[in-house]
């Protein structure tokens, strides 16, 4: 083999040996599609973090991580580009039902002896299963005209929509959107007044007036009868009866007006057992 043989092979060895070099390996520049080869094989290097391809507005899918450029709009799983990743649990990319591209955690499954319900186990903020049980779905309320909504207590500066009667029937929170109250008045305990929609203003709220307290009740047995009012002429004026529960209240009754021409002195008509007037004056 002569010199100039010889030097002219191993130029031709050096040659093939770069070029599968560079189609395996990035180049200082960083080529994506030698990376994705690269990614085929059993290079543990992570080129994306290398040369700062996460959340560079390209979706990467062969980063060693999961590249939060590949989320986007989608009808199916198929839509979504396959995440590959190197470490353990790997998460799916799916489509959410909101129609957008997102990963999916791999949940480990729950192995603990909690017997729950039709609802299963609850979810942690990863969206797997945690060892304890989902609360029950809260029961529909039926609505009408004469039987609205009830209200919710509201929470200082959370949105408070109110609940509205829907078409089909039934209780459901007013869909609103509310602004931050950005105003720098000090408020009391009760917080911001809100609007129509549950929604904080620039406004203190009133608190609530206190309940009038009960009148007191008078207890009463066979040896403690009830008092009875005084009667104004007139006037319905049912005796007061001993309850079941043992206090005064007064009887239930409904008077008729008394309709004679008869003219009475100052004492006014006579009265039933109920207490109403009848048709003769009072003695």
């Amino acid at each position: 083999m002569t010199d100039r043989t010889f030097i002219a092979r191993s130029g031709l060895f050096f040659t093939i040996l770069l070029t599968g070099f560079a189609c395996t390996t990035p180049t200082a520049e960083g080529d994506k599609d030698d990376a994705r080869d690269a990614a085929k094989t059993d290079d543990p290097t992570d080129y994306c973090e290398l040369y700062m391809w996460y959340g560079d507005g390209e979706c990467d899918e062969f980063c060693a991580s999961p590249d939060p450029d590949c989320t986007g709009m989608c009808e199916t799983d198929d839509d979504c580009a396959p995440v590959f990743c190197l470490r353990e649990p790997c998460p799916a990319n799916v489509c959410s039902d909101e129609g957008a591209c997102e990963l999916e955690a791999q949940c480990e499954p729950v192995t603990c002896r909690l017997a729950c319900g039709p609802e299963g186990f609850a979810l942690g903020e990863d969206g797997c299963e945690i060892c304890s049980c989902a609360e029950p779905a809260p029961e529909p309320i039926a609505c009408d005209e004469e039987t609205p909504c009830p209200q919710p207590e509201c929470t200082f500066r959370e949105p408070c929509p109110p609940n509205d009667c829907g078409e089909d029937g039934f209780c459901a929170p007013r869909e609103v959107s509310c602004e931050p109250v950005t105003c720098r008045i000090a408020c009391g305990p009760e917080g911001f007044e809100r609007d129509d929609d549950g929604c904080e203003i620039c406004a203190c709220a009133r608190p609530e007036p206190m309940p009038e307290p009960e009148p007191d009740r008078i207890s009463c047995d066979d040896e403690n009868p009830c008092p009875q009012p005084e009667c104004t002429f007139r006037e319905p004026c049912p005796p007061n009866d001993c309850g079941e529960d043992g206090f005064c209240a007064p009887r239930d009754v409904s008077c008729e007006p008394v309709t004679c021409r008869i003219a009475c002195g100052p004492m006014g008509f006579e009265r039933d057992e109920d207490g109403c007037e009848i048709c003769r004056c009072a003695r």
